[in-house]
């Protein structure tokens, strides 16, 4: 079975991570955490909305959030 992947480009992320790593680290962490959230939302949403024959969609979305990327 082939598995689509969808990746999200954030125009200017680099110079959005330099930024962050120049923030105290209790304010980086409240921006991964709400990075999180938003991403545990569309999570939800989208598998409330994905039309389910074999569930393996909705069972495939995934979130990952590692605090190396910010």
């Amino acid at each position: 079975m082939a598995v689509a992947r969808v990746r999200i480009t954030v125009e200017g992320w680099g110079r959005l991570k330099r930024r962050l790593r120049e923030l105290p680290e209790d304010v980086r962490r409240g921006a991964l955490d709400a990075v999180e959230e938003g991403a545990r939302a569309v999570q939800s949403e989208t598998r409330e909305r994905v039309r389910v024959r074999t569930g393996a969609l909705r069972n495939g979305v995934k979130v990952r959030v590692n605090e190396r990327w910010l």
